[in-house]
Parts: structure tokens; sequence; C-alpha cells
């Protein structure tokens, strides 16, 4: 069996046959690929053979991510109207940037967007419309769905039934010690109120790690925050294995080799992936990635 589904589009999808954007390939045995590969290599000599299941998400995927598209550029424009900013004028120098804006950049399942930029950049959309009374749902939803996410790995924790938690990775982003927004706060500042102690290892924020400007800023978020900002330093742990050897439970916010191989050495103790360590299936017998 194979599922071979179209990315056509309507009025010139016979250009499209001859010149696809990809062809994919969903099958469950090597000869129905073989097969379907020989069928389209007249227009395509690298077809992208997959599972049936992906080749079927694929196409939903698609289709939502191009009316993502529509929906966010239209409020570009409801937004950018009564500031009197031309809209086309910024698509145009938007879509310029193909090292981010459009690339497969951001573009992974993995965790909650936190750091300097982002929270505040779409609170501060949201609030502009909000002054000019201009209604962005979309826009102004990213927070939520954002906060969804978090309390999705705050409730994986509680799954675990640990009360002693390590945390590998503080800073919102690796090789950094900006703790500005980073979302795995949150989650520490969840289980810290909830009476469950909390260790942490990041290579670049150490417990000398001179944290007093940072953590000012800290105090001025959620509740939690401001309560965390007193108890994270002495939470700080310099070597990682000290972590492991002391915890019930361990989450993983960062991508690197120390913690990859920390993982893989241990043992049973349940890990929680908000970072996806390692493409292929994981072999760890307590492993839960949050969106694999």
């Amino acid at each position: 069996m194979c599922f071979n589904p179209e990315f056509l589009r309507e009025g010139v999808a016979v250009e499209d046959f001859y010149a696809p954007p990809k062809t994919v390939i969903g099958a469950n045995d090597d000869r129905s690929a073989m097969i379907m590969t020989r069928i389209f290599e007249a227009v395509d000599e690298a077809p992208i053979v997959t599972s049936i299941e992906t080749a079927e998400m694929v196409k939903y995927v698609d289709n939502v991510w191009h009316a993502t598209k529509v929906c966010f550029a239209n409020e570009v424009g409801r937004l950018c109207k009564p500031l009197g900013v031309d809209s086309h004028d910024v698509m145009d120098v938007f879509v310029q940037d193909t090292k981010l804006n459009l690339s497969s950049y951001y573009l992974k399942p993995g965790f909650a967007f936190g750091g300097s930029c982002l929270p505040k950049e779409v609170r501060a959309v949201a609030h502009i419309a909000k002054e000019a009374g201009v209604s962005l749902p979309m826009i102004e939803s990213l927070g939520v769905s954002n906060t969804t996410h978090i309390a999705r790995a705050i409730e994986m924790v509680r799954e675990t039934g640990a009360k002693t938690v390590g945390v590998l990775g503080l800073a919102f982003k690796p090789g950094t010690d900006d703790l500005r927004e980073s979302p795995i706060l949150e989650v520490i500042a969840a289980l810290n109120g909830e009476g469950v102690k909390v260790v942490v290892h990041d290579p670049a924020i150490t417990p000398e790690t001179p944290l007093a400007g940072q953590l000012a800023y800290v105090r001025h978020g959620s509740a939690g925050l401001k309560s965390l900002a007193a108890d994270l330093p002495s939470m700080l742990r310099g070597d990682c294995s000290a972590v492991v050897e002391a915890v019930d439970a361990l989450i993983v916010t960062h991508a690197n080799d120390l913690y990859r191989d920390t993982v893989a050495n241990s043992g049973a103790t349940p890990v929680i992936d908000l970072v996806r360590l390692k493409r292929e299936a994981a072999s760890h017998p307590n492993y839960n990635g949050i969106g694999w």
C-alpha cells in the first residue's frame, strides 16, 4: 500500500506537476516504494520516501501552514493600516530573510519560546493592536499556546511522581547565561511551589556565576518567578553528575553531548526531553519527549 499526497496549486497544477515542490511517497514495503519512485522519476529523481502515516500528516500540516501564513499576513495588514504603515512594504522586506523568516529555522517541535526578544515583542504587538482597536486573534494567542506548552511540561514531571527533579539546561538557549524569560524557569517555579526539590545544571551558569542583575529581571515575571529568584542560586550545581545522582527524574532543555551522555548513563531515572536529544528513537526505558 502507498499514499501519495499531492501539493499542486489550483490554476498552475500542470506546471507544479512537472516542477513539484516535493514528491512524497508513503509506503509500507520497499517494493511498492520502488515502483512509485520509478513512476515519478520523470519529474522528480529524488522523491521523499517515508511511512504512510508521515505522508498523510504532511499533507495536513502543509495546508494548515499555508492557512497560518495567510492569517498571519492578514493580521499584519490589519495592524499596519491604522498605524499608517504600508503592510506590503513590511512583508516585502520580511520575505527577503530566507535565513530565519522563510526557512526551516524554528520549525522543529521542542520547548516553549523565551529569551529577551520573542515574548516581549509578541506582547508589544498585541498591546499596540489593542490600543488601536484591532483584533489579532492569531498573534494574541501565541502567548496562550506558549503557556500551554509550558503547562504540559509541568504535567509530565508531575506524572513521574518525582520528589526531587534535576534540570539540565537553565538559560533560554544553549551557550548563553541569559535567563530572561527562559521558559524552564516557569516549570521550576511551579515545581518549587509544590514542594518538589529542584537541582539545576547549565554549562554556562555555575554557582559562581553572578546573577544579581538577571534575578532582578526575573522577579518582575510571574508570582512563581518572584519567589524563585531567591531560591534559584541554591539550586545550581557545578557538576552534572551530582544532579543525576540526587534526583528521581530529569528534565533536559539543551541538546549537547554532555547531556546526551548523561541521559544515556542515567539508568532507570525518568527523563523528560524538551529538546530532542537524538533524532533516532530513544532506547532509554523511561524516556518521554514533549512532542515526539
